[in-house]
């Protein structure tokens, strides 16, 4: 069993317990909002796919925020028992079960106005893998669209919690002379069953990483920044909380071709 099909058993079993224990909304959605509308103001029909969706609470968040849009919403998870909540909530929406780079290769051109990854970017257990799943949210957006990455962050607060496997992804990346990164960690979440213990692959970024995997993928209109405890915009790793990645796609004109 992979990284990703772990993953996928994890939030499979923990499906309900997760819908359960996640209704209010993510204090980053109020920063997505901002976004739509600036970027939208005047546009009613906004395409979103979102990736990582889980079982679609940004998608009741949106509706309820600004009624006025008519969002065109698509949902990707690897968890088949997520998307079945999603179904059950939200039958108007379209759900897919699929990891979000597999999904992506398959989209056409401009598909999308919006395309948002929260808290999910950050388990693709590769740099190939973020760099492809960056190409391709590159080319399905529209030429006015965006995307947005929220992940968590290697934090005083985060040291503290999950220093046990810090120190064991730091032995790994020795053993293995750099295969694994001292980045890559495998994190402990106790499942409904108090006996039964699950580890999930988080890669964690820093804004430089993010902004070299973006620049490559040809993102030229790049606004990023911490969130730190009380979900204020900060330049300062260790007082935050999660990274914000805000990603316009940009129009290169070559001036010699003209």
């Amino acid at each position: 069993m992979n990284f990703l099909e772990r993953l996928a058993d994890y939030y499979d079993k923990e499906a309900e317990k997760f819908h359960r224990t996640r209704q209010r909304h993510r204090p980053e959605f109020d920063i997505l909002a901002e976004e739509i509308r600036r970027r939208f103001s005047r546009k009613k029909n906004i395409r979103i796919l979102e990736l990582g969706c889980g079982s679609g609470r940004l998608l009741g968040y949106l509706q309820k925020k600004m009624p006025k849009k008519q969002f065109i919403y698509t949902g990707v998870d690897i968890s088949r028992g997520l998307i079945n909540i999603a179904k059950k909530d939200y039958p108007d929406a379209t759900w897919k079960v699929n990891n979000m780079t597999s999904f992506l290769s398959s989209t056409n051109q401009e598909s999308y106005d919006i395309v948002i990854a929260i808290a999910s970017f950050h388990h693709l257990p590769s740099f190939r893998m973020r760099v492809t799943t960056a190409n391709h949210i590159y080319r399905s957006l529209s030429y006015d669209g965006f995307c947005f990455l929220t992940n968590w962050s290697d934090s005083k607060r985060f040291r503290q919690r999950f220093r046990r496997s810090i120190y064991t992804a730091l032995r790994k990346s020795i053993v293995s002379f750099g295969i694994y990164r001292p980045n890559d960690l495998f994190l402990p979440r106790k499942s409904d069953k108090k006996d039964k213990i699950f580890f999930r692959y988080y890669h964690i970024f820093t804004l430089q990483e993010l902004e070299k995997i973006a620049k490559i993928s040809w993102f030229g209109d790049i606004h990023q920044f911490y969130l730190d405890s009380e979900w204020k915009q900060t330049h300062t790793k260790n007082d935050s909380r999660n990274s914000c990645s805000i990603r316009g796609k940009s129009v290169f004109i070559d001036n010699d071709n003209e």
